[in-house]
């Protein structure tokens, strides 16, 4: 099996051409072409968080190929395909991409979690907070239940 290296996203420009890997549909092994069409876009993922940075592109996105790399020339990963907005619900509308940097640093600082294990004494991790501000989650806090009348 080939791996792929993640490229650097920063160096994408609109107007690079791009490749996107993936199985619409079920189809496995397909292939498309396209372009970058812009950069910086920000994208709602289904949970309501919202993904700042992304990559538009005009390479198909269907379902079953959304998750694999976006590749540039070189055969790089410069972004992994996240979603469409299309009112079909098809490839008629507008592709996005997370930006390979962005991945990559989720990555790392999930290895960084990996590697730091549990705390010594078995209970909650000091460093959880830490490594929580780092990822850009906000504390809501534990609160209360309610009562009920």
């Amino acid at each position: 099996m080939l791996s792929l290296t993640f490229g650097d996203s920063d160096g994408v420009a609109i107007g690079d051409g791009v490749l996107a890997i993936g199985s619409p549909y079920g189809l496995s092994e397909t292939l498309t072409t396209g372009i970058v069409s812009a950069l910086d876009r920000t994208i709602t993922a289904p949970s309501g968080a919202t993904i700042g940075g992304a990559i538009q592109t005009d390479t198909s996105i269907n379902p079953g190929n959304s998750g694999g790399p976006l590749l540039d020339a070189d055969g790089d990963v410069v972004g992994v395909k996240a979603q469409i907005e299309s009112d079909s619900g098809g490839n008629t509308g507008v592709g996005f991409a997370i930006p390979a940097d962005t991945v990559k640093g989720g990555r790392d600082r999930a290895d960084r979690r990996r590697d730091a294990g549990p705390s010594p004494d078995g209970g909650p991790d000091p460093r959880r907070d830490e490594r929580r501000r780092e990822a850009g989650c906000r504390h809501r806090g534990r609160g209360r239940p309610r009562r009920r009348a």
